[in-house]
């Protein structure tokens, strides 16, 4: 029964990839397309019971493709498939009692949904996005505790909190920068104990705005 669940999760996740890549690109829904790329700096709790054991942060780096929709002045939403890089250093005591560090780590596959809530201004736009990440684990890199690192679940649920600054230009191209906080929602792994992963995210961002139809001419003035 295990097999079969391991089997049909990553189906599960590439069927939402496969939604996400057949979204219309009209531009009356979309209103940009973008591509970002940071840094990662992520822990993992693991926690048999109260409280909790928190592991030294690792420093990695994260990727993403996005599409935001809707040409509202407050309020959009935004999709992405971003490429993120987890992880941790554990510290480890040997039979001499001298402490060893290493690291773990987990590359992730998340379809990220945010609801967008900006606040226009002349030479700036600060804006803020909260929403549910659906994460796929791509792959993993265990320099101690092997067992554990490759029972990491398929796939999980994490929430992100951001702010950014999109910067005010007259051109299609549009730059920013963001930071997130993305702690996860469902365990990552769950066994004899659990284990949660919890993050913080720098990124730096360019997107294409889509102009309108009634946008994308120019005005005729008649001569009198």
């Amino acid at each position: 029964m295990k097999s079969n669940k391991n089997f049909f999760q990553p189906i599960f996740f590439i069927s939402l990839l496969g939604t996400f890549f057949s979204i219309p690109t009209s531009a009356q829904i979309v209103n940009s397309v973008g591509i970002t790329a940071g840094i990662t700096y992520s822990t993992q709790n693991w926690s048999q019971e109260e409280p909790a054991t928190t592991e030294k942060y690792r420093l990695r780096y994260n990727g993403s493709v996005f599409v935001e929709f809707f040409n509202n002045d407050y309020f959009r939403w935004e999709s992405e498939l971003e490429y993120n890089q987890k992880g941790v250093k554990e510290n480890v005591t040997d039979s001499l009692q001298q402490v060893h560090t290493f690291q773990n780590g987990i590359n992730y596959l998340s379809f990220n949904n945010y609801l967008k809530i900006r606040f226009e201004m002349f030479r700036i736009i600060p804006y803020i996005l909260i929403g549910p990440r659906l994460e796929y684990a791509l792959s993993k890199q265990a320099q101690v505790f092997p067992n554990v690192i490759g029972g990491f679940n398929a796939i999980h649920v994490s929430y992100a909190i951001g702010a950014g600054i999109e910067f005010v230009s007259y051109g299609q191209l549009k730059f920013f920068t963001e930071a997130f906080y993305n702690p996860d929602f469902t365990r990552a792994y769950n066994s004899n104990f659990f284990i949660k992963n919890n993050a913080f995210e720098l990124k730096i961002g360019l997107k294409f705005q889509i102009l309108n139809k009634k946008n994308s001419c120019p005005a005729v003035h008649s001569i009198t």
